[in-house]
């Protein structure tokens, strides 16, 4: 208990202070790197599931249950071992603290956030894109600086890279939740 409580208070600190330590973000820069692909593949993403409206509840649901999968994920080792592993709650521990440096060090909140008037709708090819100035851009401090790294997809991603020793059945359900969630940081315009 005391570990998930230090936990909380110190995401909520650290989403908060990088709010409040930047009053502008990287999100055109970031914005500007997805427009390399070609394509802005959040954009793209966001698009999809704006057509497709009865998907947006599944989206939802598989992004709000990281902490299910985190659960049963430990469940599924622990299921063959007599004895904690503290190694697996240390690298999502890990993790969340490296991601939560990153939030203060480079700010970004989204294209949902960043660009509230274009996403998902817009469409810039990268030769409009090469072309802009690259600058911070002012985003409402109430929005969390959190779209870089995603916390939900490297934690999805650690979930299935340590799958590795699961039965086929767990590896093939980690799969299929990294990539969906893969799919809903960016359709959802949370990350890039």
């Amino acid at each position: 208990l005391p570990i998930l409580t230090f936990m909380v208070f110190g995401a909520v600190y650290s989403l908060n202070m990088a709010s409040y330590l930047h009053a502008k973000t990287f999100d055109l820069y970031t914005f500007v790197f997805d427009g390399s692909f070609g394509f802005q593949p959040s954009f793209a993403a966001g698009q999809a599931l704006a057509d497709r409206s009865w998907l947006f509840p599944l989206v939802r649901l598989t992004y709000e249950t990281i902490v299910l999968a985190m659960a049963a994920f430990y469940a599924a080792f622990m299921a063959r071992r007599e004895k904690p592993i503290w190694e697996l709650i240390e690298l999502l521990f890990a993790s969340a603290m490296v991601g939560y440096l990153f939030f203060s060090v480079f700010p970004v909140c989204g294209p949902r956030y960043g660009f509230p008037a274009s996403f998902p709708g817009a469409d810039f090819p990268y030769s409009r894109l090469a072309g802009l100035s690259l600058q911070r851009i002012p985003v409402d401090w109430l929005i969390p600086r959190n779209g870089v790294p995603s916390l939900h997809f490297t934690w999805a991603l650690l979930i299935w890279w340590n799958t590795r020793t699961l039965p086929r059945w767990g590896r093939a359900v980690a799969t299929a939740f990294v990539l969906a969630t893969a799919f809903d940081t960016m359709a959802t315009g949370e990350h890039y």
